[in-house]
């Protein structure tokens, strides 16, 4: 788990603006997050089964809800693009035909 963090760090690294910003606050998040002791001192309930019983579970849910909200946000923005750039095309094409 420790890689995500140095590979954010090493790709952008040289670059000063406002990804660097966002890119270090994430890595300093995560490697917080695990290697923090939060995950040991989870009581684990026993009427699970022990697949559920994981001290990475945790981790792995917090990750697939930000990966799924990483998603809706690209598809809103991929949809928002379409809708500007044939709103575009449509414009032009009505400057052509008048």
């Amino acid at each position: 788990m420790e890689f995500l963090p140095y590979s954010y760090s090493a790709l952008f690294q040289n670059k000063k603006n406002d990804l660097t910003t966002i890119t270090a606050s994430i890595t300093i998040f995560t490697q917080g997050f695990a290697t923090s002791g939060l995950l040991n001192e989870i009581h684990k309930p026993t009427i699970l089964v022990p697949a559920l019983q994981s001290e990475w579970l945790i981790m792995h849910v917090s990750m697939m809800i930000l990966s799924y909200a990483a998603l809706l946000c690209g598809s809103l923005l991929s949809v928002a693009l379409l809708v500007i750039t044939f709103r575009n095309i449509f414009i032009v094409l009505k400057v052509i035909i008048y």
